[in-house]
């Protein structure tokens, strides 16, 4: 089993041309010269933001593309340099709230077992908690959005008062 995008064997297959429309905008990114360029970093996150709009786009309840570890960590690299090179680190941090929170409930969850042989969780990370409580997939995920929403609805108006 690798780390790369995968599909399901199901009805919801993408093609390949949604492939495409995905990817597109990832190469574009990675062509990219920001070293060179201060003024190139918004396009840049453009470039990242029209990625992960292709992907969210086909990836819709029920998923039928998974992005995996590889995509993932290479998406947050990208997201963490931006925000060093714009000086807009704890913007990110709230941003990227729910993220920040799904790392730290498994570094408790480790932390609390190795400690004190006891689970704070069910499961972790704490979407997969939420999911062993009985909750609908597709309610954890409008819930999840409706925190994200107001996490950067925050972050907006910290960037104002700067």
């Amino acid at each position: 089993m690798n780390n790369a995008p995968t599909t399901q064997t199901s009805r919801t297959t993408p093609s390949s041309w949604r492939r495409v429309f995905t990817v597109l905008p990832g190469l574009g990114a990675t062509l990219l010269p920001v070293g060179a360029c201060p003024a190139c970093w918004p396009g840049y996150a453009g470039f990242l933001s029209a990625a992960g709009l292709g992907f969210l786009w086909f990836n819709a309840y029920p998923a039928s593309m998974f992005m995996g570890d590889v995509g993932s960590l290479a998406l947050g690299a990208a997201l963490g340099t931006v925000a060093l090179a714009t000086r807009h680190e704890v913007v990110l941090v709230l941003v990227g709230g729910i993220f920040v929170a799904e790392a730290l409930s498994v570094i408790f969850q480790v932390g609390s077992y190795k400690l004190y042989k006891r689970r704070i969780f069910r499961m972790a990370p704490i979407h997969h908690h939420f999911e062993l409580q009985g909750w609908p997939e597709p309610l954890i995920i409008v819930r999840f959005w409706i925190i994200s929403i107001i996490l950067s609805l925050a972050a907006l108006a910290t960037l104002k008062l700067r």
